[in-house]
């Protein structure tokens, strides 16, 4: 899906990020994947590496590697609200004039 054209990017992340729907988002990603669930998570992935008498570290390495994607995710509007709102206008030295 492309974003329309015609649609600000600042305001639309704006509105997003304070939406209760945004809200609702990061409640279910901090019960799914934040610090609780990571433990669990953690728990989960070391026990059945001992019941199939292995080690555990490439389930640990992916569990990691899932926990940061998710909080890239949920902080992308908010670092992409920054990045925008630090860029200045491109100013054009003639906007400002006018015809007489």
């Amino acid at each position: 899906m492309t974003p329309d054209p015609d649609i600000n990017e600042q305001d639309a992340l704006h509105a997003l990020v304070t939406s209760d729907g945004w809200a609702f988002v990061l409640a279910h990603l901090e019960q799914e994947w934040g610090a609780q669930a990571y433990a669990r998570r953690m728990d989960a992935a070391i026990v059945k590496a001992k019941q199939e008498n292995r080690l555990a570290e490439g389930d640990i390495c992916e569990l990691s590697a899932a926990v940061r994607a998710v909080q890239i995710f949920a902080q992308w509007p908010s670092e992409r609200l920054k990045q925008l709102a630090a860029q200045k206008p491109s100013r054009n030295p003639f906007a400002r004039q006018r015809r007489a």
